[in-house]
């Protein structure tokens, strides 16, 4: 099972990005717990009522991956808690690409932490059923409108970088309306190395690479480039004092979801 992050700033078309995905055979669609009409008195309840939508929904699984009890009233749910109810029907659903909306919207720290666990045991659970991890690059054709989705694929939107980070291995960026992408997360990381030292030396070792975006303070500087580091070209930066490191996962989602990365990339 993979994970798929879809970023884009409120507007830009990510709730209608993922209703196109949702009209593809073998989709879950889950909104976001504040804008979403739960159905019945009780969680256990409204699972059974998912079922005649979804009816390879596994009633017991879903109330397994739920941390308070099914008999629970609806009412007195907490919006985290109501969250949780929505993605344990559709993890547990039967389909093949799962589609939420926004699940992090107005959760606070607790809640996020306890759902990203919940998206996280989903995949570790599938790969141990499976027996493998999946590591298919067919699988980009599900954050495509009018493909078909593929086996076991979690599709994840949200407005902030810290919500994906970390847990989505493949992104998508949603700009005026246009999905652009999809950007391997890892393969960012190694494509986008940082130079940090004196302007002189970081000149050098930069010298025949091309910059995204250049940072200068005084007489030292910080380059974030756009090719990869060579590793005797990282060996010799180092001998001139040069610092080179690597954007963390929230910082490269930043770094793709920008209108100057869109543009360069499209070249």
């Amino acid at each position: 099972m993979s994970i798929y992050g879809v970023i884009g700033p409120n507007g830009a078309g990510k709730t209608y990005y993922l209703r196109t995905l949702s009209q593809n055979p073998g989709t879950a669609l889950a909104q976001a717990a504040p804008d979403a009409a739960l159905y019945g008195a009780t969680p256990r309840e409204y699972f059974a009522i998912a079922k005649t939508g979804w009816s390879d929904l596994d009633i017991d699984r879903a109330e397994s991956l739920l941390d308070f009890p099914a008999t629970t009233p609806m009412k007195s749910l907490s919006l985290g808690q109501r969250q949780m109810v929505i993605t344990a029907a559709a993890l547990a659903s039967g389909q093949p690409a799962l589609l939420f909306d926004e699940p992090f919207n107005g959760l606070d720290v607790e809640f996020r932490h306890r759902l990203r666990s919940m998206f996280i045991d989903a995949v570790t659970d599938d790969d141990a059923a499976t027996g493998t991890a999946n590591t298919d690059d067919a699988d980009v054709d599900v954050v495509l409108p009018n493909n078909a989705a593929p086996e076991r694929t979690i599709v994840l939107t949200s407005q902030h970088s810290q919500d994906l980070a970390g847990l989505v291995e493949t992104l998508i960026v949603i700009h005026d309306h246009e999905p652009h992408g999809p950007f391997d997360v890892e393969q960012l990381r190694t494509r986008h190395p940082v130079l940090r030292g004196l302007t002189e030396q970081v000149g050098r070792i930069a010298a025949d690479l091309p910059v995204f975006s250049r940072k200068t303070l005084g007489d030292r500087s910080e380059l974030v480039l756009a090719a990869p580091l060579s590793a005797s070209a990282a060996q010799h930066a180092r001998t001139l004092g040069v610092e080179v490191s690597y954007l963390n996962p929230a910082e490269l989602i930043d770094l793709a979801s920008t209108s100057a990365y869109i543009e360069r990339s499209a070249q």
